[in-house]
């Protein structure tokens, strides 16, 4: 519990700071917060320094109070594993679905909803991380504006973006990121299969 409210704290401090959910918890902070008109970005404590500060605030009521809440949400949660999983998921998917046609009153808001829902399903199935696919969107919406930005400055050329070294350092390392950790995952299930082949030959 300590250390939950020690990574939600950490956490909140790019996102205000620099307007990078580095978390879950900020990535799902984000969508409120942007329904009432507030933007994370890298001003965003000097823009909105009351809000910023209301949300440093309820970190360390929170931080304060998890004992306390804690021991009475494990009580409602155990209470709550007695539920079908069945039930629960109607119930969050009418929720959903309520809450997304509630927004605009368009159904095909309604439709993009299943669909990337569908989407995550089969993601997850295959082994991806919604977290980051999620993060990834939420970040998107930030880097997209300043991307369109520097093609301004740049006269339309993306080319230029190379010949920067403050952005080819940048591209390069995420280029290496991602290299790396497909290296790792297949590296991963090359030694899996190397296992399972094993064992199955000692039998």
């Amino acid at each position: 519990m300590i250390l939950t409210a020690a990574t939600t704290n950490a956490a909140l401090l790019p996102l205000v700071a620099l307007g990078l959910p580095v978390s879950m918890g900020a990535v799902v902070l984000v969508a409120p917060m942007g329904l009432q008109g507030l933007e994370f970005r890298p001003l965003f404590i000097i823009e909105a320094e009351e809000t910023a500060w209301a949300l440093f605030s309820a970190a360390l009521w929170a931080s304060l109070l998890a004992p306390l809440i804690g021991n009475w949400l494990r009580i409602l949660l155990s209470a709550l594993q007695s539920i079908p999983a069945s039930a629960t998921g109607l119930a969050l998917i009418l929720a959903a679905t309520a809450g997304v046609y509630a927004m605009q009153a368009r159904m095909i808001d309604v439709y993009i909803m299943f669909g990337a829902g569908l989407a995550g399903y089969l993601l997850r199935q295959q082994g991806y991380s919604l977290v980051i696919i999620i993060m990834s969107i939420v970040l998107a919406q930030i880097v997209e504006p300043a991307y369109v930005g520097a093609l301004g400055v740049l006269d339309g050329s993306p080319m230029e973006l190379f010949g920067r070294p403050a952005s080819a350092i940048l591209i390069a390392s995420g280029l290496l990121a991602m290299a790396a950790g497909a290296f790792w995952r297949v590296g991963r299930e090359s030694l899996t299969d190397t296992d399972s082949d094993g064992a199955t030959e000692d039998e």
